[in-house]
């Protein structure tokens, strides 16, 4: 109320600056105006004088997804993105707006002859006139009626069809609109099995859902379908949309969202297309977890032994746990390697009798008799064919803490090298009768950068990268 600016008073969320008016095709009142829009559905404009904004109207309130606005001075209209529906749409200043082209049918698949009953009279006209109607069923043969009734008799092969409705008013404009028909054949039956609607995620880390569903498709082999997985976060009252991923089979990373003042959730959406273009689609939602603790992981470490590396965590809340799920990756997709059922321990342990040449970062997978879902911290090893170690942390501040095990320790070297290939440090350790050897090398006065590493085990080397704060 205390702005000197006249206008109208605005309220919305993000404002994102459009485009400004050239076009003669607007009126004059809106020339040289910046075109402001608002994704909750606002399109104002500002009046900008010597650099200064003197005036703000409100100019179309639309439905909320809007995200891009553009003058086109080919065709002198208006165009914005509407992202929740997607799709481009068109203003046009003045005239009479083209009728709306709808078309309904009782059916749009089946066997041969397929009689389909085409309703078109609900096709919208705006300059209240009569709609003339013209019919094109996608086979060499048309009609003129309203609403026809046509015929597809084609024998027992797999046909599709577009069908294709004009609707002309008495001002000249014209709308469309397509339907497709696919005769002998049935769209597939889809089924989300890996997941099930309002499952959890944990607040305590990314999680790692597997998509994979059921599909069935009485005419089309699956290598045949095309499939298009989308997770998309539900944030109050807007979308944040995913990309499209086509494998048949795949994964979905949730970031731990929610559970404050603002809603917040996934929608997993699987639609599958047949090679002849019928669709089906099937859809849960992801809750994020909001209750009380479950479990509590105080601790989680990795040793090395003869076998492979063993996972010990201790548990300091177990409620109502039905088993640890061990995850192992050595990349960033966590898969489970193993279950170790809930017993009422406040410790637990795992072999991973396989762990992978390099880097393996472990992680545990508390889920209740809900199927809700709680994460440990991670812990990471690294093994080779003769001997495991760890050197951590890294980036180091202070300490550089080294782990080795060996059936048979005879002798550990470390060697720290600068970015020149100047040795700074070296550690030099012998060992009798020993099959696990741990040091420090203090950091704390080695200037910040970047170093190399080579640890040096019964003579087998291995060389890495250590980096200094």
């Amino acid at each position: 109320p205390a702005s000197t600016v006249e206008g109208d008073m605005i309220e919305g969320g993000p404002a994102i600056p459009g485009d400004i008016c050239l076009l003669e095709t607007f009126p004059e009142e809106y020339r040289g105006d910046l075109f402001l829009i608002d994704y909750h559905g606002w399109i104002n404009t500002i009046t900008i004088e010597d650099d200064k904004v003197t005036a703000i109207k409100a100019f179309a309130k639309l439905e909320k997804g809007i995200t891009d606005l553009k003058f086109n001075p080919m065709d002198g209209k208006l165009y914005y993105v509407h992202l929740i529906e997607g799709k481009v749409r068109q203003i046009t200043f003045g005239g009479i707006r083209p009728p709306n082209a709808e078309i309904e049918v009782d059916q749009f698949f089946g066997a041969s002859p397929l009689a389909i009953n085409f309703v078109g009279e609900n096709s919208q006209s705006f300059d209240e006139s009569q709609l003339s109607y013209e019919w094109d069923f996608g086979d060499n043969t048309t009609s003129n009626e309203e609403n026809p009734t046509h015929t597809y008799d084609i024998g027992s092969e797999i046909k599709t069809y577009e069908v294709q409705l004009v609707v002309r008013d008495t001002s000249g404009n014209v709308g469309r609109s397509k339907q497709l028909i696919s005769v002998n054949n049935t769209p597939p039956a889809v089924s989300i099995s890996s997941i099930v609607d309002n499952q959890t995620y944990s607040q305590s880390t990314i999680n790692i859902f597997d998509l994979e569903a059921t599909v069935i498709d009485n005419e089309s082999a699956d290598e045949n379908l095309e499939y298009s997985w989308q997770v998309n976060l539900h944030h109050s009252e807007h979308v944040h949309l995913g990309p499209i991923d086509n494998d048949h089979i795949t994964y979905a990373l949730i970031d731990p969202t929610g559970c404050d003042l603002e809603s917040f959730f996934y929608k997993v959406t699987l639609k599958v297309e047949d090679e002849h273009g019928l669709l089906a689609t099937d859809e849960v939602n992801l809750m994020p977890y909001c209750g009380d603790d479950f479990s509590e992981f105080v601790s989680l470490v990795g040793q090395y032994e003869d076998e492979g590396i063993r996972l010990i965590w201790d548990i300091g809340i177990e409620q109502d746990v039905k088993e640890y799920i061990i995850e192992k990756t050595d990349n960033f997709r966590f898969e489970p390697i193993g279950v170790v059922s809930a017993n009422g321990s406040s410790s637990y342990d795992f072999l991973d009798t396989n762990p992978f040449i390099g880097d393996n970062f472990y992680r545990i997978r508390s889920v209740n008799t809900n199927g809700d879902r709680d994460y440990s911290n991670v812990v990471s090893r690294i093994f080779t064919q003769s001997f495991g170690y760890s050197i951590a942390p890294n980036p180091v501040f202070d300490l550089c803490h080294i782990e080795v095990t060996q059936p048979s320790l005879a002798t550990v070297d470390f060697r720290l090298f600068d970015a020149s290939g100047k040795l700074y440090t070296e550690e030099n350790l012998e060992f009798t009768n020993s099959q696990f050897a741990e040091f420090s090398v203090n950091m704390v006065d080695v200037p910040s950068g970047v170093y190399f590493y080579s640890l040096i085990v019964n003579g087998e080397s291995v060389n890495g990268r250590l980096v200094k704060f």
